[in-house]
């Protein structure tokens, strides 16, 4: 059974954060490192850059959403369980979702992917200020300075696409 939250990841985290950002990061690393040409650099680091402002705003959102459309919970929604009673219900459904939270360690992987969304959103920050900094036409010694940050930005790409990658493939019963 795949649901919409685990769509939605896929769609955040394999096509925007890594087939995206991260490759046009590269790129931009391959700008400043000499490695890669562009005729107008300073506008070529602003639209890899950029990358991250088309869908960042979803992450949040969708951290939030994990614990409510993930948790074994919903089961209770669906054949055989919704045929408990609501007695049995009032108390299986608060069980089955504290079990699963504690044993998947849900709030602390929440927090993880929240705490690595953040410092990447600081990460980006400087570096957009960085690159309203730079000069038209970029010399070597404006670029290293910016590599630095443009790095530290990847960085800080990467380590959130794995804490999103931690969450669980599919919804585990307890």
């Amino acid at each position: 059974m795949v649901n919409n939250w685990q769509t939605d990841r896929g769609q955040l985290n394999h096509n925007w954060l890594q087939n995206g950002v991260l490759v046009a990061l590269n790129h931009a690393l391959g700008i400043t490192a000499g490695t890669v040409r562009s005729q107008n650099v300073r506008q070529t680091l602003a639209e890899d850059i950029e990358r991250w402002q088309e869908r960042r705003h979803e992450l949040p959102a969708l951290l939030a959403r994990f614990e409510d459309e993930m948790s074994p919970k919903i089961f209770f929604d669906r054949e055989p369980l919704s045929n408990c009673t609501e007695e049995d219900r009032s108390w299986l459904l608060p069980i089955t979702h504290d079990l699963w939270l504690q044993r998947e360690k849900v709030k602390e992987k929440v927090d993880t992917a929240m705490s690595a969304y953040e410092t990447a959103t600081q990460s980006y920050s400087r570096l957009h200020s960085a690159l309203e900094q730079l000069p038209e036409v970029p010399g070597n010694e404006d670029l290293g300075p910016f590599q630095l940050l443009l790095q530290e930005f990847k960085t800080a790409c990467e380590t959130l696409s794995r804490a999103i990658s931690a969450f669980p493939q599919g919804i585990r019963c307890v």
